[in-house]
C-alpha cells in the first residue's frame, strides 16, 4: 500500500477501525505462527512415540525368547499363554485393570 492509499483508508474508515484491522491482522499472523510451530513439534513427538513403541515390541520379543530358552534349558513347559498374548494386538480393557 502506498502512503496515499493508507491515508485514504484512514479517512474513509476512521482511526479506530483501521487500528482494529491492524490488530486483527497481527493476531492472525501470531495464531498462524503458533499453529505451524506446534504442528512441527507434535509431528516430532509422534515420531518419537512410534520409535518407542517399536523398541518395546522388540524388547518384548527378546524377553519372550529368553524365557522360552531358559524354560527349555531347565526342562519346564513353555508358557503358551504368554506366547499367545505376545502375538495378539493390545486390547483395551474396560474399567478394571488386571495384572498379567
Amino acid at each position: 500500500m502506498q502512503l496515499n492509499e493508507t491515508a485514504d483508508l484512514i479517512e474513509k474508515l476512521g482511526v479506530p477501525i483501521v487500528g482494529l484491522l491492524l490488530v486483527g491482522w497481527g493476531f492472525w499472523k501470531i495464531v498462524k505462527w503458533l499453529q505451524d510451530s506446534m504442528t512441527g513439534k507434535i509431528m516430532y513427538q509422534t515420531d518419537i512415540l512410534i520409535q518407542l513403541i517399536d523398541r518395546i515390541r522388540v524388547l518384548q520379543t527378546d524377553i519372550l525368547r529368553l524365557d522360552t530358552m531358559i524354560r527349555t534349558r531347565y526342562g519346564l513347559d513353555a508358557d503358551e499363554q504368554r506366547i499367545a498374548r505376545a502375538d495378539e494386538p493390545a486390547k483395551k480393557k474396560s474399567g478394571k485393570r488386571s495384572r498379567d
